[in-house]
């Protein structure tokens, strides 16, 4: 019984012998986890830069952290680790759109694309009266003009506008003569307003009427689809017995008249719309005489009055000017020359001395004055060796371009001549959006 008690000690030595030992390898175990995440940290600070932070007790928040990019904009969003890998290459050349040509540019390329005739085409404004030729079909023509015995019906306007351009293989410049004073086929029509001021010139005065009038009325004509405007009349009244301009004319005095043309062609053509002045070098210096329009004025006496209009107009910035079918004997030296066919008037006065670098129209072609003593060709020919860029209303749009083809073949007429001219209409196509590249 003696050896019980050593037995017992014997059992409670190894039993806390292996507490103890326990314990010790618990310790080692636990310091050699502190001392991996210490291991760890150490780690990602030497390779990555990462800095963990902790919050107020100490705890670490083990949210992925992100670098800066120093040159980035301080508004730009930072970047992931994974969205870096995952987004294309920043290397690679981003997707363009082809730059759009500006006016000058698309005018010229379509002129290199053009032939001689299909130039020739271009420089035809007729009415719709003649816009369809011999073989049926619609004429290739560069501008359409509705006469105010054309304008009865809207839907059927509207309609025909829409038609037409559809058809043709470059689209055209379709214009009216809305001058807002007595002729006014679209105020008749319901589709422009006016303010009554504004329905007859006379002696108006008024350059802010003037001006949101015609600022009013290009935006109406743009709406409906019209793209140049025989207006405004530029014309003063000098001759006591002329007939032709009455109140169409702005006053009597070229003072007045230049600051009310230059208002109505800076809101005009400000509101989407061409403007054209008319009827150059001055109807309201003409008498009827012998069957034609005829001014007796001096060259000196028209820079006086006559011209001073369509010089305001001009510096202005106008697009079009139309030459009138009245003589004008003291210019041109002869009393049955119609101005749009001499190139005194023409080139001499209008292109060089006036410096206007626009379109230049003839007046209509259709007129008596005209039929009674040219062929068709010969009168359009005429119109564009003057230096007209523009026939227009010509009676037979076919024998027109015929006569102006057959003369460039021929060495009358250069092909240069013509490019200026197609140039020129087509680069106003271009500038008000009758055709986009």
């Amino acid at each position: 019984m003696a050896t019980a008690p050593k037995e017992n000690q014997a059992k409670k030595r190894k039993k806390s012998h292996s507490g103890s030992h326990f314990s010790r390898n618990f310790v080692i175990v636990l310091l050699s986890i502190v001392a991996c995440v210490v291991a760890y940290m150490v780690y990602q600070v030497l390779t990555k830069g990462a800095v963990f932070p902790t919050t107020g007790t100490g705890i670490v928040v083990t949210q992925q952290t992100t670098s800066v990019n120093l040159e980035a904009e301080p508004t730009e969003p930072s970047t992931s680790a994974s969205e870096v890998e995952t987004e294309p290459s920043s290397e690679t050349e981003p997707v363009t759109e082809p730059e759009e040509l500006d006016p000058e540019e698309l005018a010229n390329e379509l002129l290199d694309g053009l032939t001689l005739e299909e130039k020739v085409w271009q420089m035809m404004f007729v009415s719709p009266q003649t816009l369809v030729g011999e073989a049926g079909t619609q004429l290739p023509v560069g501008g359409l003009y509705y006469p105010e015995e054309t304008l009865t019906d809207t839907g059927i306007l509207l309609a025909q506008l829409q038609n037409i351009q559809h058809a043709a293989q470059i689209p055209m410049l379709f214009g009216v003569a809305e001058e807002g004073g007595s002729v006014a086929p679209l105020y008749e029509l319901g589709l422009t307003e006016a303010s009554e001021p504004m329905r007859y010139y006379g002696e108006l005065d008024d350059t802010n009427l003037a001006y949101q009038y015609a600022l009013q009325l290009g935006q109406k004509l743009d709406d409906v689809g019209f793209h140049y405007n025989l207006a405004p009349v530029a014309d003063v009244v000098t001759h006591p017995y002329n007939d032709n301009v009455g109140d169409r004319s702005f006053s009597l005095s070229a003072s007045v008249a230049s600051r009310m043309v230059s208002s109505m062609v800076s809101g005009m053509q400000e509101g989407g719309t061409i403007a054209c002045l008319k009827h150059f070098p001055g109807l309201g210096s003409t008498a009827y005489d012998n069957g034609i329009d005829m001014t007796y004025q001096l060259l000196e006496d028209l820079r006086e009055a006559e011209l001073l209009p369509f010089q305001a107009g001009i510096e202005a910035g106008v697009e079009m000017v139309l030459v009138s079918n009245m003589a004008a004997l003291n210019i041109t030296g002869s009393y049955s020359l119609p101005c749009c066919m001499s190139s005194e008037v023409v080139t001499d006065l209008l292109r060089s001395e006036l410096g206007f670098d626009g379109v230049i129209l003839s007046d209509s072609l259709s007129e008596n004055v005209i039929v009674w003593n040219y062929s068709a060709g010969d009168a359009a020919l005429n119109a564009v060796m003057a230096g007209c860029d523009v026939v227009y209303l010509s009676s037979d749009p076919e024998a027109a371009v015929a006569a102006i083809v057959a003369a460039v073949q021929d060495g009358r007429l250069t092909e240069e001549q013509i490019n200026e001219s197609v140039y020129r209409i087509l680069l106003l196509k271009c500038r008000y959006g009758v055709i986009t590249d």
